[in-house]
């Protein structure tokens, strides 16, 4: 698996927008939305699962949270940031629950 050779897209998202990565050979055959990023569209938290284990909080009051999608042991790996201006984001991971961290921190803050 080779993520550099990743061709992104934009992607369809309820209220918001993303940007869906697509691999060309992901264990032998393609594999749609191996990866990405997507704005919620609204600040209305009611859909956010907040049971996941995983949660790191930052200074400015945002934070981080992930597990698996629908707590199922076989789904993608799922996160919702979350920033201290009430709007959030879904990015998730096919891969690992590695490569979806460090997406989280490869994230950067731009006004």
């Amino acid at each position: 698996m080779n993520v550099k050779t990743a061709q992104s897209r934009a992607a369809n998202f309820s209220g918001g927008f993303a940007v869906a990565y697509d691999l060309k050979n992901y264990k032998g055959k393609p594999l749609r939305s191996a990866y990405g990023v997507a704005n919620a569209g609204t600040t209305s938290k009611r859909d956010l699962y907040e049971g996941w284990a995983y949660r790191k909080n930052y200074a400015d009051g945002s934070y981080v949270t992930l597990g698996r999608e629908c707590n199922n042991p076989k789904g993608k790996m799922l996160a919702y940031l979350v920033l201290n201006n009430g709007y959030f984001y879904n990015i998730w991971s096919e891969l690992s629950s590695e490569h979806l961290q460090k997406m989280i921190g490869q994230l950067r803050y731009v006004n």
